[in-house]
């Protein structure tokens, strides 16, 4: 029951005048009469008592009785049955910084005990979930909030609230966050302070991807504000990284040919430190495992192979090995049969076993390039190149010429089952001048590159990456709280009573015993 126009209890006092009324005797009139005859045979009667009679005292209570409930019934409503609640309490990692957590836990709490008999609905935002608790279910509710612990990234929780929000009655918003006020609602909000989220920087992601496989790494970073980044691996300093625009990110380049954990720290203090790390590991990279053929462990082909840093080299099958070779390079006639290879490179040698033979003997040829982008001449010139002897080679199906000169082609490439590719030089390295040139380095690197196995993928970022909320703040207009419902009228059944008290009086008073 709420007191809604206080005033109208002041009609209470026309009570006064009413009992004044009721006890007021009327004054004995004056009657002229032509004899006393009368007057003496009434002298023996008996006097008029001074007491009220009871039926007056009837109509009097029922007259007071009636006009309370009528003041009553004017001036109180019925309290209205209770605004269900709409919480919204943050478990994002940020929550964890200046204990926002347990203070989110306190002020829930407060709005409990303000609110005892309203039906309750907790949404959480990391991730979103919506569990409703009546108000009998107080202690399961409580039980539940204190094993919420702070940690994950939020989710989006307007489309949520703005269905919720949505009713001819909406429920009373309690925004429990430190994250800009939730967008696009229309329910009535209160939203205690616990802190702003979005005055704290923390990187908010790390990600890398290894380039090659000579450990050369691409780390991106990028953060909720700009700042300055330091790179370690252990003890060892990478370097800076200055993330200096709005978008606060940045890509770095890094040379790990050992791999390992790869820790990148903001070099600023501010009120949270723990999401102003992470870390990612980077795996060792493979080694390319290679098999030389060859009759010249000096030669040529032989310094190339063990001057790469990827190369695991080996000049004899072991008997043991199972696993095919990475790369296998024949510039010998084979000893024994031909070892299982997912890559061959062929030069100046026939193997029929693996269907390359050499067809004509060119003296002196003058080489063109049929597919001068292929990846196999990048950063390999062929200007002026001279050969001494070469032998033409077959391009039947499935085989591509890459290299040729007037008689035939001199270079193919023909793929293999493994998914690797036999590739097929119809001359030798000591009957050219290309291995006293750079571009030999790189014509055996543009190889073992494609030889090389699959890269290892780079682990996830560990640690504890911020969270930031990026939503635009309400518009003031929509932190006004919802008007106040039009009170219900209440307790009808006084008019009633005080319809029935006032035929008592009536009753009680009739009109034809006043003579």
């Amino acid at each position: 029951m709420t007191l809604v126009y206080p005033l109208l209890l002041a009609l209470s006092l026309l009570s006064i005048p009413v009992v004044i009324a009721f006890l007021r005797r009327p004054q004995p009139r004056r009657v002229v009469v032509a004899s006393l005859l009368l007057v003496k045979a009434l002298a023996g009667a008996p006097a008029r008592s001074r007491r009220i009679p009871f039926r007056e005292l009837l109509a009097l209570a029922a007259m007071l009785l009636a006009l309370m409930c009528t003041i009553i019934g004017s001036a109180f409503r019925a309290a209205p049955p209770p605004k269900a609640l709409l919480v919204v309490l943050d478990t994002s990692a940020s929550m964890a910084a200046q204990d926002r957590f347990n203070t989110a836990k306190a002020k829930l709490e407060e709005v409990l005990d303000d609110h005892p008999d309203a039906p309750v609905t907790v949404i959480t935002t990391a991730p979103a979930q919506t569990l409703t608790w009546r108000s009998e279910d107080r202690g399961r509710l409580r039980k539940h909030v204190d094993s919420l612990k702070p940690q994950g990234e939020d989710d989006d929780l307007t489309p949520l609230l703005a269905k919720r929000c949505d009713k001819e009655r909406p429920p009373l918003l309690i925004e429990l966050t430190d994250n800009a006020p939730i967008e696009g609602v229309k329910c009535p909000v209160q939203r205690p302070a616990l802190g702003d989220a979005l005055d704290n920087n923390g990187i908010t992601e790390m990600s890398g991807r290894a380039v090659d496989g000579l450990g050369l790494v691409e780390v991106h970073l990028k953060a909720a504000r700009p700042g300055v980044v330091s790179l370690t691996q252990g003890t060892r300093p990478l370097g800076t990284v200055a993330l200096p625009d709005e978008a606060a990110e940045a890509v770095v380049r890094l040379d790990l040919q050992e791999g390992g954990m790869v820790r990148a720290s903001l070099t600023q203090s501010d009120d949270w430190a723990d999401d102003d790390r992470a870390e990612i590991e980077v795996p060792t990279p493979t080694p390319v495992e290679t098999l030389l053929i060859t009759d010249n462990l000096q030669g040529f082909a032989a310094a190339a192979l063990q001057a790469h840093p990827s190369v695991r080299l080996s000049t004899t099958q072991p008997p043991e090995r199972d696993e095919p070779w990475d790369l296998l390079v024949i510039e010998a006639p084979l000893p024994y049969p031909t070892p299982e290879a997912r890559n061959i490179l062929i030069l100046g040698q026939s193997v029929e076993a693996l269907g390359v033979t050499q067809r004509r003997l060119v003296i002196t040829p003058t080489l063109r390039a049929v597919a001068p982008q292929d990846p196999l001449l990048q950063y390999v010139t062929l200007d002026r190149l001279h050969i001494a002897r070469g032998w033409t080679l077959p391009d039947g199906d499935g085989t591509e010429v890459i290299l040729a000169t007037s008689r035939g082609p001199m270079m193919t490439r023909t793929p293999l089952n493994a998914g690797g590719q036999l590739i097929s030089v119809g001359f030798q390295m000591e009957d050219s001048d290309l291995a006293l040139r750079p571009s030999f380095a790189n014509f055996i690197a543009n190889i073992i590159e494609q030889a090389r196995p699959p890269l290892p993928p780079l682990s996830p970022a560990a640690g504890i990456l911020s969270m930031q909320q990026s939503r635009p703040t309400r518009k003031a207009a929509d932190q006004r709280d919802a008007p106040a419902e039009p009170q219900r009228l209440s307790f009808h059944w006084l008019a009633g009573l005080a319809f029935v008290l006032l035929t008592i009086e009536w009753l009680t008073q009739p009109p034809w015993r006043k003579t």
